[in-house]
């Protein structure tokens, strides 16, 4: 990534764990199931995997209890964490921070229609949307 900023660099980086979330979807989504990526009015998107979730560029999260093929109602603890790119290291690899997201304790999510989701997020911030499928 030679050339770019520091800031466009971690920008970069950082989305390509989520990217690579992304990536994997649309291969599995089918209309009716959860997995997939979702998309709400304010720019928040939402990466479901059968056993990780996305939230917009920097958040990862571990679900507790898996998403199954056949759920159209799920719920579970998330552990969730941030993560930022924030250099070089000596040897040339990138230097990546994860920082633990304490605010997101949980997530119940459900189709309201084959192309939309429900969902609502609990913690000390929560927050609750409806959702439109965007990854096809």
């Amino acid at each position: 990534m030679g050339g770019w900023s520091d800031t466009a660099r971690a920008q970069a980086v950082c989305a390509q764990g989520v990217l690579a979330l992304a990536l994997s979807v649309p291969a599995l989504a089918e209309p009716g199931q959860m997995v997939g990526t979702w998309c709400a009015g304010d720019g928040t998107t939402l990466t479901v995997e059968w056993q990780q979730l996305g939230a917009n560029e920097h958040t990862i999260c571990d679900p507790a209890t898996p998403v199954r093929r056949d759920q159209r109602a799920w719920s579970s603890a998330l552990s969730c964490r941030n993560v930022y790119w924030l250099g070089r290291n000596a040897d040339g690899s990138d230097h990546i921070q994860q920082v633990a997201v304490q605010d997101v304790t949980g997530i119940a999510a459900r189709l309201t229609a084959d192309d939309r989701l429900s969902v609502r997020v609990t913690g000390a911030r929560p927050w609750s949307d409806t959702l439109d499928r965007c990854d096809g």
